[in-house]
């Protein structure tokens, strides 16, 4: 979970040469790297499911545990991601369609292959385009078939069984295979097949701090949707869960600040740093790990400091 903490504090990630992401809410992915001639014209293509870590380590971790978590009915959200770290602009439309297009998908539970039939990928937003800073470029004429140097493009999509419900227990690998061959000799290295992967776990909700897992998760997601009513409503319950909740404090100053109450922002992340100075947080699903709390304070300070500079 600490991963997921810095995540949603420093949203900052450099890679060298041309990125293709696919990520299912802000946690490191995993990548395979596609080596070239040319240093600067390296691929990176990755997927990782927008969930919760473990909190632990990987070296922890079981053979066969899956690394992220969701929890049963949560729907299971992913990011498709394409960016361009070249130093010339690179087509995402061809003759076959755009980017997404091209990626084939493997779908595996408890280790044996599910396929269409089963399973089924649904678009939840149109794509869009991001300047270098990573904010989205808008204005009625975006061009949508090219990413300029530093640019990028995401689009939102989520996994549910055949019949719209949410995938059952038990634990997931999705292999992806991306083929910008279409995409024309403009688009690096265009006549390979870039492989990526992940895993993911759907659990009970059983313990306590599952449940504040499962509300910290789900407050995010209402706060993606501008649910704010509902958001506050989950931080509540976070609350009266464990009234010192690092969590809860931090999604409430989010929360606030994404209102235009960066003073109540303010005062929510300053709350949530005297818990973490005092060491109240029993369950701290923010930092698992003791040495972590200095960098936790330093991040939650960071945060205080972007709230008062960048008011919404």
């Amino acid at each position: 979970m600490r991963e997921m903490f810095l995540r949603s504090i420093m949203s900052v990630m450099v890679f060298t040469g041309l990125i293709l992401l696919i990520e299912v809410l802000w946690v490191p992915a995993r990548t395979h790297q596609i080596q070239s001639s040319d240093p600067n014209e390296d691929a990176h293509f990755a997927i990782s499911p927008k969930a919760f870590w473990l909190p632990y380590s990987s070296a922890d971790l079981n053979p066969g545990e899956p690394f992220y978590i969701f929890f049963r009915g949560e729907p299971i959200y992913l990011e498709l991601w394409l960016r361009n770290n070249t130093r010339r602009p690179i087509p995402i439309s061809g003759s076959a369609g755009r980017w997404p297009d091209l990626i084939s998908w493997k779908i595996y539970k408890d280790g044996i292959e599910i396929g269409a039939k089963m399973v089924k990928l649904l678009d939840l937003s149109a794509e869009v385009k991001l300047d270098s800073t990573g904010r989205p470029i808008v204005g009625k004429f975006v061009d949508m078939s090219t990413l300029n140097p530093g640019e990028a493009v995401r689009k939102e999509i989520t996994l549910t069984q055949r019949d719209g419900t949410n995938l059952t227990l038990g634990t997931y690998k999705i292999s992806l295979l991306f083929e910008p061959r279409s995409l024309g000799s403009q688009f690096p290295l265009p006549n390979r097949q870039i492989p990526a992967g992940t895993d993911f776990g759907i659990k009970e909700i059983k313990t306590r701090n599952d449940k504040l897992n499962y509300y910290f998760h789900l407050v995010q997601i209402y706060r993606r949707k501008k649910e704010h009513k509902k958001a506050q409503t989950v931080i509540n319950e976070m609350l009266k869960l464990n009234p010192n909740s690092i969590a809860a404090f931090l999604e409430l100053g989010w929360l606030y600040y994404e209102q235009g109450k960066a003073e109540q922002a303010v005062e929510a992340i300053n709350k949530a740093i005297k818990i973490t100075e005092m060491n109240l947080d029993p369950e701290n699903i923010v930092s698992h790990q003791t040495h972590m709390r200095e960098d936790s304070i330093s991040f939650l300070k960071q945060l205080i400091e972007r709230f008062r500079k960048n008011p919404q």
